[in-house]
């Protein structure tokens, strides 16, 4: 992105964005999608009811609620990229090594989480996912802070924003294999829509970052984000046994044989 800000402008960039978008479009056409029952109701009831679901079930009430939190105090630090650039000197060509060593990182965990899916002890992974998620955020603050008064301020942050993508990613696809396995079809769209909003949270938590930055520095809010992530974690990792125990290996038996251990599920 930066080699392309530089040497095209940044109109290009959103050209290239457009087209992906286009080219993603096309694709989703082109898939078959098995059809299922009219729901019966009207859409304000359907969206109830998947609250509904969510609130009685433990698994979801917690892990929907913890993605929002790591996407809004967390991985909002990619809006405020531009920002970090400018205090590390580097411009739109750190802008860009920045930007891709978060996407590496999140690569990487992708590649990484795969194996990890059947694990017995996937629950702390999915924790784990999250602490190291706040350690990367936590170097990347620090070298922030540093700018561009130390000759390694620059490398640091690839390092901690490289981990920052990869256990970001740990955390993201294991909590939402879990979710996925365990919401009944006929909820799937209703439930995982309120999941969806976490995405939509990471420019709002740019914001919220942004005004820090403005207040005190950009090193700050993403220290703010880090301490904010590391006590909503350590709070759930205490007192939210069920997540911590959840078996990689049951959820995998789940899968092959069509069971889903949810119950109180309406099938409307």
């Amino acid at each position: 992105t930066g080699i392309l800000i530089a040497a095209a402008g940044t109109s290009m960039v959103f050209v290239m964005g457009a087209l992906g978008f286009m080219v993603m479009f096309a694709t989703l056409l082109g898939m078959p999608v098995r059809r299922q029952a009219p729901v019966s109701g009207n859409s304000v009831q359907q969206f109830l009811d998947g609250i509904r679901f969510i609130v009685v079930n433990r698994v979801f009430l917690v892990l929907i609620p913890m993605t929002w939190v790591w996407m809004f105090f967390g991985f909002s630090f990619n809006q405020l990229m531009p920002a970090f650039a400018d205090v590390l000197g580097t411009r739109e060509l750190g802008f860009g090594a920045l930007m891709s060593a978060v996407g590496a990182g999140s690569a990487a965990g992708t590649i990484l989480v795969g194996p990890m899916q059947k694990a017995r002890l996937l629950g702390g992974i999915m924790f784990s996912g999250l602490l190291g998620g706040v350690a990367g955020l936590t170097g990347f603050g620090v070298s922030i802070l540093f700018g561009d008064s130390v000759s390694w301020s620059f490398n640091s942050a690839l390092v901690a924003a490289f981990f920052v993508g990869l256990f970001g990613s740990v955390f993201l696809i294991t909590s939402m294999t879990v979710l996925q396995i365990r919401v009944p079809d006929v909820l799937r769209g209703r439930v995982m829509g309120i999941h969806t909003v976490s995405f939509y949270l990471m420019p709002l938590g740019g914001l919220f970052g942004g005004v820090l930055a403005s207040a005190y520095s950009p090193g700050a809010a993403v220290l703010t984000g880090a301490g904010v992530i590391l006590a909503v974690t350590l709070v759930v990792v205490l007192t939210q046994r069920e997540i911590r125990q959840i078996d990689g290996r049951r959820l995998t038996a789940e899968v092959r044989t069509g069971e889903n251990p949810v119950a109180g599920v309406e099938r409307s």
